[in-house]
């Protein structure tokens, strides 16, 4: 599994990252190579890992940052504005209207970052 991961398996690294970043493998909780790896398959496209890093990034404390968690959200919705509704519900409150709409036109860079 973890070879196939290393090797650019977007699913494989979706499934590794969170079992790293969570701790349910059996190299125990390294949250950092979790966050690696599915940064690495949400850039090749994985949904799941653009929504799991919103969760991650809305929701644990020491990692807790609106700006990425909005814009993995709206990468995951592919733009769909009630699917992006549904998944940035509690974030909305902490996101001005036009901070949101610039945090969408550079959400593509998110992609980009090697």
């Amino acid at each position: 599994m973890k070879l196939l991961a290393m090797h650019g398996d977007r699913g494989w690294q979706f499934y590794v990252g969170v079992s790293l970043f969570y701790g349910t493998s059996e190299e125990g909780k390294k949250p950092s190579q979790g966050i690696e790896l599915l940064s690495a398959a949400a850039r090749r496209g994985e949904i799941n890992a653009m929504r799991e890093l919103g969760s991650i990034y809305s929701s644990v404390a020491e990692l807790k940052n609106s700006d990425l968690a909005y814009q993995w959200f709206f990468l995951a919705s592919h733009g769909d504005r009630e699917v992006l509704s549904i998944l940035t519900k509690d974030l909305e409150t902490l996101i001005s209207a036009e901070h949101r709409d610039e945090l969408q036109k550079h959400a593509q860079d998110l992609l980009n970052n090697r």
